[in-house]
């Protein structure tokens, strides 16, 4: 049996109700009844739809690391900016007064000092470059594996939880005693 022609507008007006309903978990048999089309044709759809969701993705993810990478390009070329101003000649005027005899003689000298740069820029630098490296997936894989004591084989214990249970039971059955007690004292006693 085939279902009624859908033009352009009105197959993606379908999309839309399709995404919608199958995104809230609703069956495709009941996608099918609400916009008068097959269950074949909805499951037709959806993969058009998935498709489509797919290459969205890749298009998403690739511009998300773009803006990635160029925060990570302005963050280092500020960091090398600093760096290059925390490079400098360091001037430090030294005064020194001695008396000699009855002569007083002060002594002016200006010393320089070459400063090699805040290596805390330089550490901003190498940042940025590892999370490039990372965001472009040019970092070799990490092998990782969960081992035991000393690398050995992980040790497993069974615990036993019968005790526990018992005492859980016991401590459940005095509550209820001492609820039944709390409302057998809280009935009015009748007296005749």
């Amino acid at each position: 049996m085939k279902g009624p022609v859908r033009n352009t507008t009105r197959r993606e007006h379908d999309y839309q109700v399709e995404a919608d309903m199958y995104l809230s978990g609703v069956y495709q048999s009941a996608i099918a009844t609400k916009l008068g089309i097959s269950q074949q044709q909805v499951s037709y759809d959806l993969k058009v739809l998935q498709k489509r969701w797919q290459e969205s993705a890749l298009v998403n993810i690739d511009v998300a690391k773009g803006k990635e990478l160029a925060r990570c390009d302005t963050v280092e070329r500020w960091a090398w900016r600093s760096f290059k101003r925390s490079v400098r000649i360091a001037e430090k005027s030294i005064e020194m007064s001695r008396i000699a005899g009855e002569v007083k003689f002060a002594e002016k000298r200006v010393e320089r000092e070459q400063l090699i740069g805040d290596p805390r820029f330089l550490t901003i630098v190498m940042q940025c470059i590892e999370r490039r490296c990372k965001i472009l997936g040019m970092d070799a894989p990490v092998r990782s594996e969960l081992t035991g004591k000393n690398g050995g084989p992980i040790q497993i214990k069974a615990f036993d939880y019968s005790d526990a249970i018992a005492e859980l039971k016991a401590a459940d059955s005095m509550q209820i005693e001492t609820s039944r007690q709390y409302v057998s004292d809280q009935s009015p006693a009748t007296a005749i």
